[in-house]
């Protein structure tokens, strides 16, 4: 799918993103957070490759620390993302109300960005901090991670979709770029 097709199917996901509810959102956290669990074997190994390759193209051991994902990596991701779960849903707070000209009641209130973009290197555990911030926050996401980590988010991006799928939505609530470039 082409970048312009990948945006508009983002758009278009981050429409039904405004109708979630709380605790929708609360679920559908949790069953992505399920299925990257599930799936986390399959992430270290393909993590593993990708931390062997980086090592034999001259990453420093801080880079590879920062690619590196084992289970004990994964849970924490899992974690997190249940965490954020459980936050307060901020969209529809009131911040601020006052009369205006002519007696007009003007409010401020949190609403969702709608698609939100988010470039990041060398850190596969971005993949599900980012988009569960951004399903909590009622928005659709397009991810795009390094070259050198680009194998792990892809798998923990099936993961990612799995979750949305089984959850009977669009899974281009969470999209990401298989180019790297």
């Amino acid at each position: 799918m082409s970048l312009e097709l990948k945006l508009k199917a983002a758009k278009k996901a981050s429409l039904l993103m405004r109708n979630i509810s709380s605790e929708k959102k609360i679920e559908l956290i949790n069953s992505i957070a399920d299925h990257v669990s599930k799936a986390s074997l399959e992430i270290c190994s393909i993590n593993q490759t990708e931390c062997l390759l980086a090592k034999d193209k001259g990453l420093t051991d801080s880079q590879i620390d920062r690619l590196m994902l084992d289970q004990s990596r994964i849970d924490a991701m899992v974690d997190a993302a249940r965490n954020v779960a459980m936050l307060p849903d901020c969209i529809g707070e009131e911040l601020d109300s006052f009369l205006g000209e002519n007696d007009i009641s003007i409010k401020k209130v949190r609403v969702p960005l709608g698609v939100v973009a988010v470039i990041y290197e060398n850190r596969p555990n971005v993949t599900l901090d980012a988009a569960s911030i951004a399903i909590k926050s009622s928005n659709a996401i397009v991810l795009r991670g390094s070259s050198t980590a680009h194998k792990t988010n892809t798998a923990i991006v099936k993961a990612i979709k799995e979750g949305i799928h089984s959850f009977g939505l669009d899974n281009n609530i969470v999209s990401f770029l298989e180019v790297p470039s």
